[in-house]
């Protein structure tokens, strides 16, 4: 497996988060926390700018192939 619950990561891609419909952008960083072997797939929380909320992140969590996004 390419990450490991925990890892941090960092998009390779643009990806559009399907609850959300927002397009996150390559270059976003985020935590992988769940790992499924078959197929491969990755549920991470992916960090957003928020300026409006306290803390000024949000966070969507997306499903992803270990194509889109790379270990840091």
């Amino acid at each position: 497996m390419k990450a490991q619950v925990g890892d941090s990561v960092r998009l390779v891609a643009e990806v559009l988060s399907e609850v959300s419909k927002a397009v996150l952008t390559a270059g976003s960083e985020g935590t992988v926390i769940e790992a499924y072997a078959n197929p491969e797939l990755y549920a991470v929380d992916v960090e957003v700018p928020a300026p409006e909320l306290v803390g000024g992140i949000r966070f969507h969590n997306v499903l992803l192939s270990p194509s889109q996004f790379e270990r840091i």
